[in-house]
């Protein structure tokens, strides 16, 4: 297993014991110092507070437990408000949330789709539109799916 993934395992407890989600982990290299991002997710949001609260929580049970040898700066932080999505917990974490589609191909001449984000199959991505519409496209034709913010949406046609 990775580094990233020893840290998910034993973070995820802790997060959740606090009334978070653990959306993500990462463990990066930037000049010469290594650091461990943990992401976090609240419905109402994700404060300094909430990251301070996290931060003293955690860092003693990944001291004790160990899972990265070499030093390192612990980092928490919220997911951000237009990340993109990458995994398929990551779907259903920000379910019903805003979002921007980027398509392969045109839908209606359209390369982006904005809505709430809906159910996931194995072959569609459900979207209802800003405009009401529910559509279902395809996952081959997603290239990203991208959080969004109401003043990045573009008015309904």
């Amino acid at each position: 297993m990775a580094i990233k993934d020893d840290v998910f395992a034993v973070a995820e407890p802790v997060v959740q014991q606090l009334g978070y989600e653990l959306v993500e982990v990462e463990y990066v290299k930037e000049g010469p110092r290594w650091f461990v991002r943990v992401y976090l997710f609240k419905a109402d949001g994700v404060g300094l507070d909430d990251c301070r609260a996290v931060n003293d929580a955690l860092g003693p049970v990944l001291e004790a437990a160990d899972p990265v040898k070499s030093p390192y700066i612990l980092e928490i932080s919220s997911p951000g408000a237009e990340r993109v999505l990458k995994t398929e917990r990551e779907y259903k974490i920000f379910q019903d949330r805003l979002v921007k589609l980027s398509l392969r191909e045109p839908l209606d001449g359209e390369h982006a789709v904005y809505g709430r984000l809906g159910p996931i199959s194995e072959h569609n991505i459900q979207v209802t539109t800003t405009g009401g519409e529910t559509l279902a496209v395809g996952r081959d034709n997603v290239k990203q799916i991208r959080l969004a913010l109401d003043s990045s949406v573009p008015a309904a046609k």
